[in-house]
């Protein structure tokens, strides 16, 4: 019983692709109600490098992109309430470049969100800050006067008609 209200401190260290990844934390894992923390720190991921696994759903290519993280995550789930998955801290996006058909599309030399606090599960956020700089958009009319920026968003197909029903019904 004395063990319940402590906290432990588990660590993970370990490399991912070649680069050193360190996470520690602390948990209360004996108490009613487990509590764990960590804090999510890291500095200029290379976001080209991880959209490979994803990048053929995307209707343009991400050319150049960095994120950095200073967050504090934190779960907690007891016997009596719904669990809370709380989220805190700083994070940026650097030298994010975006291209459509090989042509430029958008960039953003640097986007800095201070996260007051968050609470995905319960959809909540409060932003303490956000500072958006010199973004850049290209918006172009293609020769058939559609806009470049309307192939970025799937077209929902068209519902039949009633007449078009009748018709299939009557042949």
């Amino acid at each position: 019983p004395y063990l319940t209200d402590r906290y432990i401190q588990p660590a993970l260290s370990l490399k991912v692709d070649g680069a050193p990844l360190a996470i520690t934390g602390v948990m209360k894992p004996f108490d009613q109600s487990v509590e764990t923390q960590i804090d999510l720190n890291l500095n200029d991921i290379d976001i080209p490098y991880y959209t490979a696994y994803f990048q053929p759903l995307l209707p343009f290519e991400l050319i150049d992109g960095n994120l950095s993280t200073h967050l504090e995550i934190s779960y907690r789930v007891s016997q009596n309430q719904q669990p809370k998955l709380k989220v805190g801290g700083d994070f940026s996006l650097s030298t994010l470049r975006l291209e459509q058909k090989g042509s430029p599309l958008f960039f953003l030399p640097l986007l800095l969100v201070n996260l007051d606090w968050a609470e995905p599960l319960a959809n909540e956020y409060h932003f303490a800050d956000i500072s958006i700089y010199n973004p850049q958009l290209q918006v172009s009319r293609t020769t058939n006067g559609r806009l470049n920026l309307l192939d970025l968003f799937p077209q929902a197909e068209a519902a039949p008609t009633p007449k078009a029903e009748s018709a299939k019904t009557e042949s």
